[in-house]
């Protein structure tokens, strides 16, 4: 079933699209500040994949963990 578009989506759309520019302005800053200022040219992860792979397994028996023993 098609959606007819009318004055009412029109004014729908109107008042979305600031927020999408704020979002993608927001977006851009955030990008930029991570570059420039915390990143910089440090790499975050060194390790191979294979610990990877490794450290994510380990992570979900962690939580699986936590769930059953909060306070250990």
């Amino acid at each position: 079933m098609l959606v007819e578009a009318g004055p009412d989506r029109a004014q729908d759309v109107f008042r979305v699209v600031p927020f999408f520019v704020l979002s993608l302005a927001l977006g851009l800053v955030t990008v930029w500040f991570q570059q420039n200022n915390v990143i910089r040219a440090d790499v975050v992860r060194p390790e191979a994949w294979t610990s990877r792979i490794a450290a994510s397994g380990w992570i979900v028996w962690f939580y699986l963990y936590k769930i059953i023993l909060p306070s250990t």
